[in-house]
């Protein structure tokens, strides 16, 4: 059927019968045109074919509006559209553009499986009582979904939007975009969603734009690839649910609220930055992996757990932490710098690897920090870092350092002097012990310095730890006494007279030796036992005077 078909509905059924012959399911007409309509009942435009524009003006359907499968090779344009009922538009195909302007639609509105080959715009539309739905749509141009207000929210899952899709302004109960392919980005700027924001599994291949947004519930993002920038600033949500994230740009999320953080085994191949915001709740970064992570200036109420993270560099300058900081493994080539950070919980790096070193100047620690890396390379800044309380310890368990150990002592006697200052003498010695043997390392470089390394190592170290470890001078004490108890049992022809050859007899002369004290006991004076029973006499003076002057220094304090 050819010529202009006006929708003017008469009220008699004999001609709505005749008006139907021409107008309704199936049909195919040049062109539609409904203005300053009011149609009682549906509207079934069920696998129609429109040649041209399909146009609607102040147009109200008291029923429902049906297109299921129809052709708009003209496009379809509405403005101030009222229905009542529901409107389908299932695997519709529209060749060129579709605006809907104003639209109000009472129990939802669905586009389900359409084929849009040009750009789909809905501007100010208002759907109620059912969620906009766009699951399985292709649009070939760009979709605009401006100032929309969604009672129910809005569907887009397995969609692709080839252009860019906008939906700035948009407000209703939840967004879905599960497994959907946005070609050249999207945009949330101003949005106020009181749920969920579904983008999981999602491709993002040009920049995305959440600044402004205001987010009730999660903003769910897993295994999501965000192929441009990530603009999220002043963003409020719930959570951050990341989990298998890839952000391939920078990534901005300065001045946001959100309520926890969930971003295990996230990939970051540019810069995340983190500024200024204030997250309420946990924040889990396990097994990601991130080039620099710049967290200045913000707050974490809660924890913030990195185990096997991996960084170039970590900055939180001027951060606050209102809980536990750090993790095992955590790997940062470029640094860490926490300079006049504040961290109330426990600090851990715990078999972690740094490199360039680590800045802690004019932090504060309200509990413990710990230290106990598997390497560190560079220096470790304490300039003026205080522990906030007199109770608070910062337990400093330097395992291994870096492949050079004098740049390692440098950071040991730093870590000594602040501990010092903290009055934290326990931790201290630890420090002062592992710059002791750091030290020794760097002498033993040198060929010729290596037997005074070992004598310093067997007779200083070993037997006391520096002065610093009482109780390994008593191991010290036991492994001489028993060692001279079994020569003095397997070899009797030393002994002239005074020992009846047992083993309790040759513990007691062991003992009775080493203290110095008178044995009875003959030696054949060209026996060398004879020597090594008399130098274990002067090792008994000497440990002896060294454990009562170790315990003493370790209980003064």
């Amino acid at each position: 059927m050819s010529g202009l078909i006006r929708a003017e509905i008469p009220s008699t059924k004999e001609s709505r019968a005749e008006y139907h012959d021409k107008f309704g399911p199936g049909k195919k007409v040049s062109s539609l045109r409904l203005v300053d309509k009011v149609i009682e009942g549906d509207l079934d435009l069920r696998g129609m074919t429109v040649r041209d524009t399909a146009s609607f003006f102040n147009v109200i359907v008291k029923g429902d509006l049906r297109a299921d499968e129809a052709r708009f090779l003209g496009g379809f344009e509405a403005r101030r559209l009222i229905v009542e009922g529901q409107v389908h538009f299932y695997s519709c195909r529209f060749e060129k553009l579709v605006r809907i302007d104003e639209g109000h639609f009472k129990n939802g509105l669905s586009f389900d499986g359409s084929d849009c080959q040009a750009e789909l715009v809905l501007h100010g539309v208002e759907v109620q009582r059912a969620p906009l739905s766009l699951v399985e749509v292709q649009v070939s141009g760009g979709l605009e979904l401006q100032e929309a207000r969604l009672e129910k929210g809005l569907r887009l899952d397995k969609s692709t939007v080839s252009g860019w899709a906008d939906f700035s302004g948009l407000q209703g109960e939840s967004l879905s975009a599960n497994s959907c392919v946005f070609g050249s980005g999207l945009e949330l700027r101003a949005v106020d969603i009181k749920g969920q924001v579904n983008l999981s599994d999602a491709t993002v291949k040009d920049s995305f734009s959440l600044r402004d947004a205001e987010v009730g519930g999660e903003i769910d993002a897993r295994r999501t690839v965000f192929q441009g920038r990530f603009d999220g600033v002043r963003l409020k949500s719930g959570a951050l649910i990341w989990s298998g994230t890839v952000f391939e740009k920078a990534a901005s999320l300065a001045r946001c609220e959100v309520l926890r953080i969930e971003a295990q085994d996230l990939t970051a191949k540019a810069d995340v930055n983190f500024t200024q915001s204030h997250v309420r709740g946990k924040s889990l970064f396990r097994g990601s992996a991130w080039q620099n992570l710049d967290i200045s200036a913000s707050v974490f109420d809660g924890s913030v757990d990195f185990e096997g993270a991996q960084f170039n560099r970590l900055t939180a300058v001027s951060a606050v932490i209102n809980g536990d900081f750090g993790g095992r493994q955590i790997c940062c080539r470029d640094g860490v710098n926490f300079e006049e950070a504040r961290i109330d919980g426990d600090a851990t790096f715990d078999r972690g690897t740094i490199s360039h070193g680590i800045n802690f100047s004019h932090s504060v620690f309200e509990r413990r920090l710990d230290l106990r890396l598997d390497e560190l390379e560079g220096t470790v800044d304490f300039r003026d870092a205080r522990a906030a309380y007199p109770n608070a310890s910062a337990k400093l368990f330097l395992n291994s350092f870096s492949k050079d150990p004098e740049e390692a002592a440098g950071s040991c006697l730093v870590l000594r002097d602040w501990l010092k200052s903290q009055n934290q003498y326990e931790e201290m010695d630890l420090a002062s012990y592992r710059l002791r043997c750091l030290q020794r390392r760097a002498r033993a470089k040198l060929w010729r310095n290596k037997p005074g390394a070992l004598l310093e190592w067997l007779f200083v170290d070993l037997s006391s730890g520096y002065g610093l470890k009482p109780w390994r001078v008593l191991r010290t004490v036991a492994a001489v006494i028993l060692t001279m108890t079994w020569l003095f049992y397997s070899h009797p022809e030393a002994i002239e007279a005074g020992l009846n050859g047992s083993l309790g007899s040759s513990f007691r002369l062991a003992l009775t030796r080493f203290t110095g004290a008178a044995d009875g006991v003959s030696f054949a004076p060209s026996h060398w036992l004879a020597t090594l029973a008399l130098a274990e006499s002067f090792c008994g003076v000497f440990l002896s005077a060294l454990f009562v002057g170790t315990l003493t220094r370790k209980l003064a304090r």
